[in-house]
C-alpha cells in the first residue's frame, strides 16, 4: 500500500485538472489510505471535499464512516456487524463537512443513541455540536471520556473549548 499512497499522492500534487471523475476516484483511494495509516482527518477531508455540493456515493459514505469510526480499515475489511453504522456515520459527517447541519444532526443523534458505548461516536457527535452547541459539545466529550479516559481527541478538543472560553480552571484537569 506504501507504493499506492506515494503514487495517489504524487497525482493530486501534480493535478488532475479536468477530469472531475478521476479526481474522485484519486481522493477516495487516498483517503481510504490516510485511514489505513491512522490520519483520519486527512481522509475526512478529502471525503468531504468529494462529496460537497451532491450526494455522497455509497463508497464515500463507509470511507467517511470509516474515519469517523477512527478505525485502520480498508472498506473491504469493515466487520459486517459495523457496516451499517459506518455508513451512516459517514452520512452524517459527508451532510455535517457540506453544512447540512439540518440534516447531520439527527443522524448523530440517532447514532449515539443507537450505540452509546461505540468508541468515537460521541468525540465526532462533539465536533459536530461545537459550531453551535457547545455546551451540549461538552457533554458529548464528556461522554466520550467516560468510555476511555484516556481518549486524545477528545481531551484536546475538552481543554480547546474551555480555554476559548477563558475558563482555564475548569481546562486544569484535563
Amino acid at each position: 500500500y506504501a507504493k499506492s499512497f506515494e503514487h495517489l499522492n504524487a497525482s493530486r500534487e501534480l493535478g488532475l485538472a479536468g477530469s472531475e471523475h478521476l479526481s474522485e476516484v484519486v481522493f477516495y483511494h487516498n483517503a481510504i489510505l490516510l485511514n489505513r495509516d491512522g490520519n483520519f482527518e486527512g481522509a475526512l477531508r478529502l471525503l468531504g471535499g468529494a462529496a460537497r455540493g451532491k450526494a455522497a456515493s455509497p463508497k464515500v459514505l463507509l470511507a467517511a464512516g470509516i474515519a469517523g469510526l477512527r478505525e485502520r480499515w480498508l472498506p473491504d475489511e469493515v466487520p459486517e456487524d459495523k457496516r451499517a453504522l459506518a455508513v451512516e456515520m459517514g452520512r452524517a459527517l459527508t451532510l455535517a463537512i457540506d453544512r447540512r447541519q439540518a440534516e447531520a444532526a439527527p443522524i448523530f443523534e440517532k447514532l449515539v443513541a443507537e450505540n452509546p458505548a461505540t468508541p468515537h461516536l460521541h468525540y465526532a457527535y462533539a465536533q459536530f455540536l461545537l459550531l453551535g452547541r457547545p455546551d451540549r459539545a461538552i457533554e458529548e466529550f464528556e461522554q466520550e471520556l467516560a468510555l476511555d479516559a484516556d481518549h486524545l481527541p477528545s481531551l484536546i478538543s475538552l481543554v480547546s473549548e474551555y480555554l476559548r472560553r477563558g475558563e482555564i480552571a475548569k481546562a486544569r484537569p484535563y
